[in-house]
């Protein structure tokens, strides 16, 4: 069940490679009806499929560091090089990927160590948000630098073990920052946090999370389009859940609202297991709560299936509006399975069909930690179908296994009804099915670019769109960015590119 609880408010340069194309030729007649026909049985064949998304690339560039897509300004793309959170080169792009203007500011000096955080275009142009620890105050000073002006947002609690943290809102009109703060005697966390307007600069609204770090954790956060705040946190049971006739972890969600108002959305499901909840975001400001519940009692090597929940957030009046709760079957391989083949999903996106049925895009995932690092391993993709009637239609489940950061993650959008899904795999898998895959161990494998299509009607299409060793490179995906359904920035380690996707309206 969802419970609610109604909180106080606390304290709160180059241009860009050709693109492959058909040389134009003259032909006879019969030749020209033939090939027409021929072209339109293979349109009536492949209807509902889109055309070969087109890509393009910049050169690549001299300067090393993560590329991340920060905005549209005077129809040009903005984008911005961190390199090392200490230098920041901003490069601004006409539609031509050729560059149109590159500045680089440097904020780790003798004289000011301060440390790039995040960028963003506001109403007077490019700003960028840095942070500064002050070892004797014990705290971390926020400023937003805008064109000419410095301006000091917040102040924050810090330690060694402090962090800063940013999230945008789905339209990108906020942007949450926050600490990580850890009180060791009390064994407490507190997140103070400040929500910023992009088009302004200014602090929208602040606040602080606090959790038990001995009997809770937390993970997942955001901020949706109208300013609220969304931390998710979950408590576990010490006795066991059949001692206690409670689920192992109990999940909570506290939203914290510009209006001065919190709320906690708590889940439970008892003899399930729910290993985390995911917040997503869509259009129409539509936000959703949701993920996996699985059965506490069913064996590691049997289990081949799991209840699917989501609610529906009404952003501005902090209430759920609609929910859904299903079985779904098929999302692990019948048989023995072993511990990387059951791994919990991730909902990545939840798209919305006039008819009122949901497609819901999952991705098994998992990230182990060490003494001084961490690895992620991007596994199965699933896309679920849920009718009108919100019960379960159909599922479409991709096997596959990226090992390491170097392959991570997908990419989709969604255009007329249809699913347009990007990822990295090898190219020996584009005719494999069932679980006979060969596994992406790291970058250094001979790996491809793949679209999966999916129609209305839930019918799949694998294709792949280009083979790295052809010398094209192999995007980051999860730095790339749907800037609208049909155009998605992608990156490299040197490059940065558009995908276009020609759809038939």
């Amino acid at each position: 069940m969802l419970n609610f609880c109604i909180l106080p408010m606390g304290i709160i340069p180059g241009a860009p490679l050709k693109l492959y194309r058909t040389a134009h030729k003259i032909v006879s007649p019969g030749k020209f009806i033939s090939f027409t026909i021929t072209l339109l049985t293979c349109f009536l064949f492949n209807q509902g499929f889109a055309q070969q998304p087109a890509i393009s690339w910049t050169q690549p560039f001299t300067t090393k560091g993560n590329f991340t897509f920060t905005g549209l300004q005077d129809s040009n793309l903005v984008v911005i090089q961190n390199r090392a959170n200490k230098e920041v080169v901003s490069r601004s792009f006409t539609p031509a990927l050729t560059v149109a203007k590159e500045t680089s500011t440097t904020y780790a000096s003798n004289g000011e160590p301060a440390s790039y955080l995040i960028s963003f275009i506001s109403d007077s142009g490019l700003a960028h948000i840095r942070y500064q620890y002050d070892k004797k105050k014990d705290q971390i000073a926020i400023s937003g630098e805008r064109p000419g002006k410095i301006q000091l947002l917040a102040t924050m609690k810090a330690n060694l073990q402090s962090f800063i943290y940013a999230v945008y809102s789905g339209d990108r009109s906020k942007l949450l920052i926050c600490n990580f703060y850890f009180r060791r005697k009390e064994a407490k966390v507190e997140r103070e946090f400040i929500v910023l307007s992009t088009s302004t600069g200014q602090v929208f609204h602040s606040g602080t999370f606090t959790y038990n770090f001995s009997t809770e954790t937390s993970d997942e956060i955001q901020v949706d389009n109208v300013g609220n705040a969304y931390f998710e946190s979950a408590s576990y049971q010490r006795t066991g859940s059949k001692l206690s006739g409670k689920s192992r972890a109990t999940q909570h969600v506290t939203v914290f609202s510009p209006n001065g108002r919190s709320v906690v959305f708590t889940i439970d499901f008892p003899g399930s297991y729910i290993p985390g909840v995911d917040i997503i975001q869509e259009q129409h400001n539509a936000v959703y709560i949701g993920g996996l519940a699985y059965d506490e009692a069913t064996r590691a090597t049997r289990i081949s299936s799991a209840d699917l929940f989501l609610y529906r957030i009404d952003s501005e009046q902090l209430l759920y509006t609609d929910s859904v709760y299903v079985t779904v079957n098929g999302l692990y391989q019948e048989g023995r399975l072993d511990e990387n083949d059951r791994l919990p999903y991730t909902i990545r996106h939840i798209y919305e069909k006039k008819s009122g049925e949901l497609v819901v895009i999952a991705e098994q995932y998992q990230r182990t930690f060490n003494q001084y690092s961490s690895s992620e391993k991007y596994h199965d993709i699933s896309c679920i179908r849920l009718k009108s009637d919100h019960s379960f239609g159909s599922l479409i489940r991709i096997p596959k296994l990226q090992a390491g950061v170097d392959n991570p993650s997908i990419i989709s959008t969604f255009i007329h009804e249809k699913v347009f899904l990007f990822y990295n795999d090898l190219q020996e898998n584009l005719d494999v099915t069932g679980e006979m895959v060969k596994y992406v161990a790291n970058k250094k494998e001979k790996n491809g670019l793949f679209l999966i299509t999916i129609d209305p009607d839930f019918r799949f299409k694998k294709e792949l769109l280009y083979g790295y060793d052809s010398g094209q490179p192999m995007p980051v995906l999860k730095a790339g960015y749907a800037i609208d359904n049909r155009t998605i920035f992608l990156c490299s380690e040197e490059q940065v590119g558009l995908l276009k996707i020609p759809v038939r309206e």
